[in-house]
Order: C-alpha cells, then structure tokens, then sequence
C-alpha cells in the first residue's frame, strides 16, 4: 500500500487535472504546470504502518512530513523524520495529503441511508 501510495502521488505531481485538461484543449497555462514531489511539503494522516512505510520511502524525496494521529507514541515520529501536527495544520501546509486511517465509528463520516 505504501509504494501504491507514493506512485498515485507521482502521477498527480505530473499529471494534475487541470493540466490535462488545458493540453486536450491545446492550452499552456504556466500555473499549470506540475508540481514535484521533491521538496515538497507531504501530509499523512494516520501513522500506522503503512504510513510509516510511506514515510520511509519518502525520505530520499527531500520532502516535510506532516503527520496527524491522536494514538501514535512520541518515538514513532523521530524515527521517520515526521513532525507531528494537529490535523487542520496539515491540511493547511501540505502540497500532498495521504490518508492511511483504519474506519471506525470515529473517523467514519458518510452514513448510508
């Protein structure tokens, strides 16, 4: 799931959608252009295993990691290079957001009927 992950976040960072969008049109728009994954600010929330695994691959991207998870002990976070964050400021500094949380009544918010 992490490598899963770390490629969906390569495409996106070269093929975003307005860009896409603008090139069948025949259109340049240099706001367009595709942003890199290196350098770039990445925020995960949840920090479980597959984010810590994310986290380790990310590391030779040169990238931030933000990461928001109210039951993960201190250590875990050193030990990736991510900075724990409460979840509005990740969502409000990261380039890129991956979301490896575990559904449960908590963090369920769509309800059928």
């Amino acid at each position: 799931m992490a490598e899963f992950a770390l490629a969906h976040m390569l495409v996106v960072s070269r093929i975003p959608a307005s860009a896409t969008m603008h090139c069948k049109r025949a259109v340049w728009k240099p706001e367009t252009h595709p942003s890199e994954i290196y350098g770039s600010t990445i925020g995960l929330i949840g920090f479980g295993a597959v984010s810590q695994k994310l986290a380790e691959r990310l590391q030779g991207f040169k990238v931030k990691l933000l990461a928001y998870d109210p039951y993960i002990r201190m250590k875990s976070w050193r030990e990736y290079g991510a900075k724990r964050v409460e979840l509005k400021e990740l969502l409000n500094q990261s380039d890129f957001v991956s979301l490896h949380s575990r559904l449960t009544p908590e963090t369920r918010i769509y309800r059928r009927g």
